[in-house]
């Protein structure tokens, strides 16, 4: 059997690192723009499909897909959306669905149940603070300044990401950066695994502890 792996390189002369592809969790986020229940509203809506994982064990966060297609029919954003999930396997998927979104959770459930495919789809948390999606953002800064967030050489959408992530604040467009955002806050964490369940764990002995006291 061929294993494969992703490498982190700073490509600053740093130690090279690197993760079998087969440990790494992968996760999905989705943000549909524009859609109706059966059609386009906004003839040529960006829609973005982000998918990564984070290895077991490490702060290291890899990207490995983005698409941020205008598509101008819900079928075809069906079908790059099975596409990518044929690629990447994601444990579970979460899909904006303040507007349009809802429609497309819809859909993506209705495939899901067509094609016996075993996945999560889970509805991003509602939010009501006007500056959530800057907040998501910004929280993304320190994590790339750092290289903890890593893009994989030539993969789909490294462009468009290119242009927004250079560009920001003053983005045309900044649906790439909240997707990454949502998937940062979602499914990734800022501490190793390990030391993360320690945690847990110390924090439910003392709960325990106390409890017993």
């Amino acid at each position: 059997m061929i294993r494969r792996f992703l490498v982190a390189n700073d490509n600053k002369g740093g130690k090279e690192e690197q993760f079998p592809l087969d440990s790494i969790p992968m996760f999905g986020v989705i943000d549909p723009g524009g859609f109706a229940e059966t059609k386009l509203l906004k003839r040529g809506s960006r829609n973005v499909i982000i998918i990564g994982g984070q290895p077991h064990g490490s702060v290291k966060k890899f990207i490995v897909y983005i698409d941020a297609s205008r598509v101008k029919e819900t079928q075809t954003f069906i079908d790059t959306w099975l596409h990518a999930n044929d690629l990447w396997k994601p444990r579970a998927w979460w899909i904006e669905v303040t507007g349009p979104g809802q429609y497309m959770k819809k859909d993506m459930e209705r495939v899901r149940t067509e094609k016996k495919l075993s996945m999560d789809i889970i509805a991003c948390p509602s939010e009501v603070s006007e500056n959530a999606k800057a907040d998501r953002i910004t929280s993304l800064i320190r994590p790339f300044e750092q290289g903890e967030i890593l893009l994989l050489d030539g993969m789909p959408g490294l462009l468009d990401f290119q242009a927004e992530y250079r560009s920001y604040p003053n983005s045309t467009t900044v649906d790439i950066l909240d997707a990454i955002g949502w998937l940062y806050r979602l499914a990734w964490t800022r501490q190793k695994t390990e030391d993360l369940n320690r945690m847990n764990r110390d924090r439910l002995k003392k709960t325990v502890d106390g409890m017993r006291s």
